[in-house]
């Protein structure tokens, strides 16, 4: 991860909320923390558009939601407003349901319960 500050202008609108809520409750190095995850985001799906651009084929990208202070972030709908601005269009491809959950992290709090597979392909 990126040890500079982040970059907040960047951020997409359900992200800067969450990353708004974070700071102004007093927990800014998660704020911090939760910009520089969606930085990285960013930074992936600008690889995976420059991949479709070349080959015009078809991205699919298994997600959960998680959740931060109590606050749920929905990362599908964060990632589906990156690929937005890179130039991909993004439709819910399947939810499923997590039948094993035990295996995620942090043992402790919420669990997420369903994982998202979003199809990612060039817009227009």
């Amino acid at each position: 991860m990126n040890l500079d500050d982040p970059d907040l202008d960047s951020l997409t609108s359900s992200v800067r909320g969450m990353y708004s809520y974070l700071n102004r409750s007093g927990f800014s190095s998660e704020a911090t923390e939760l910009a520089r995850y969606f930085n990285d985001t960013n930074a992936w799906i600008g690889e995976i558009t420059k991949v479709l651009r070349k080959s015009k084929g078809i991205a699919y990208v298994v997600v959960g939601s998680n959740s931060n202070r109590g606050r749920r972030i929905n990362i599908p709908l964060a990632i589906q407003e990156i690929a937005r601005t890179n130039g991909l269009s993004s439709r819910v491809y399947m939810r499923y349901r997590i039948k094993n959950y035990y295996m995620q992290y942090p043992t402790k709090g919420s669990r997420i319960s369903y994982e998202t597979v979003l199809k990612l392909e060039l817009a227009g």
